[in-house]
């Protein structure tokens, strides 16, 4: 990590990787840039001790599982974006800022920083970079362009995969009340896992499954999460599976982290894959019920997939994420990708 910052300043000595950083003015540049808006800042209250000393690890201890890339100008912060290692061979892109006054420039440098170090590390084993994803809102013009566009210009899925995901926040309230006759949750089995697998294939043809583990055989899962515990992080992952006299009707990807490691809390929530739309929302919602216990508050984030179902049922969501996962042999592709798209965005006036 010495060298490549080293080397990255050679290029542009105002583009640092995991560098020292004043946390009183990360978090000044957070506020400023809109990244944290009062909505989500309401959300961060009850634990805001907590998520201001989880950050303080993340960017004063630089563990291995994670990554910063800052551009400062005479002392300040212009562009800011993270990584962490969130699955065995895969990490995560986010919170992703620039200040609007430079945002063309600051935005564009860590950006570039990012797509540098990913193909100049992708053949290490040690960094265990097999993926690379992120989500974003489809509205969000600098994403969709950056990540968006080059899933248009690569349309296998094999070599990158987008997937809509409805985001949404799982009220608990009352008992968590007895499934029905022949319905149960439990956890998931290789089974499953495989059922999953083939319906996710026919569905999508994406990356999710391999990147996120959800595979048979499948391991690594504990060896990361004893790692996070290791630097006073948490890290859990539960696998659950809703079925129906025997077969399979819903799968969730229970992941269990710090409050505001992520602060969309996407490292934080439920994923929920409906394999059968015509499975009654109400043993999803009783489903979900029995695994808020997993987690502290009323509130509990849930990513759906398809998006179809909660349209199909009118169940109500907040937004809409896309999940964007690229296959890290295709580092190439992106890298030259995104150099192209750099140079035409800098030319334009």
């Amino acid at each position: 990590m010495k060298l490549l910052s080293i080397l990255h300043q050679v290029v542009n000595r105002k583009s640092y990787v995991c560098t020292e950083i004043d946390l009183d003015d990360l978090w000044d540049f957070l506020f400023e840039t809109g990244f944290i808006y009062p909505k989500k800042y309401a959300r961060f209250q009850a634990n805001k001790e907590q998520i201001k000393e989880t950050y303080a690890k993340l960017y004063t201890h630089n563990p291995q599982i994670a990554r910063h890339f800052i551009y400062l100008d005479r002392g300040t912060i212009l562009g800011h974006l993270a990584m962490v290692r969130f699955y065995r061979s895969a990490w995560l892109i986010h919170h992703h800022a620039a200040r609007k006054t430079v945002s063309l420039k600051a935005g564009l440098a860590v950006l570039d920083q990012v797509s540098h170090y990913l193909n100049e590390l992708e053949s290490f084993a040690f960094a265990h970079l097999r993926f690379v994803y992120c989500y974003y809102r489809p509205d969000n013009k600098f994403p969709a362009r950056v990540f968006g566009g080059f899933t248009r210009a690569h349309p296998d899925p094999r070599v990158c995969s987008q997937d809509s995901f409805a985001y949404s926040h799982f009220t608990r309230s009352g008992e968590e009340g007895t499934l029905p006759q022949g319905w149960a949750l439990g956890s998931s089995t290789l089974f499953d896992l495989s059922e999953l697998g083939s319906f996710y294939r026919f569905a999508s043809g994406g990356l999710m499954t391999q990147a996120f583990d959800l595979y048979p055989g499948a391991a690594g899962r504990l060896e990361l999460e004893e790692q996070y515990q290791a630097l006073g992080f948490r890290k859990e992952v539960y696998l659950y599976s809703l079925r129906k006299n025997e077969s399979l009707k819903a799968f969730f990807l229970v992941n269990c982290t710090d409050a505001g490691f992520n602060m969309a809390e996407l490292t934080n929530c439920v994923s929920m894959i409906v394999l059968d739309e015509e499975v009654p929302y109400d043993m999803l919602a009783m489903s979900l019920r029995q695994l808020s216990r997993h987690y502290e508050g009323e509130e509990m984030p849930v990513l759906t997939y398809p998006l179809s179902y909660l349209e199909k049922v009118s169940v109500p969501f907040d937004k809409v994420y896309l999940l964007w996962i690229l296959n890290m042999q295709y580092s190439d592709h992106y890298l030259e990708y995104c150099q192209g798209l750099f140079r035409t965005v800098k030319k334009t006036p």
